[in-house]
């Protein structure tokens, strides 16, 4: 009797649209996953950006009103990062050279 049931279910008119349904379902949860992940990451990059603005104008403002700038004293303890970057970075801005006169890295 089980295996007429089988037959009878594989055989059913009513199975093509379960089929449809079901992967109109697994279509429709990949879409509103890949939503939700979009929006997550729209929101981090929307986060960055509005830190690097921060930055830029605490720096700008403090320059207007005569403020020292800790910039160099922290940038000086990350000159052994930014020397192993250099060459990459002035690659890709198109110089075949470093634009700066102390640094030689080819």
């Amino acid at each position: 009797m089980r295996a007429d049931d089988d037959t009878r279910l594989a055989s059913s008119p009513r199975q093509p649209g379960l089929t449809r349904r079901l992967l109109t379902g697994a279509t429709q949860l990949r879409d509103g996953w890949e939503a939700m992940l979009r929006v997550n990451q729209q929101r981090d990059l929307a986060q960055l950006a509005r830190e690097e603005e921060d930055i830029f104008m605490m720096m700008s403002f403090a320059e207007l009103m005569g403020i020292p700038n800790p910039a160099p004293a922290v940038s000086l303890e990350m000159l052994p990062l930014m020397l192993e970057r250099m060459h990459d970075w002035h690659l890709r801005q198109g110089l075949e050279h470093s634009p700066l006169e102390g640094i030689k890295c080819c």
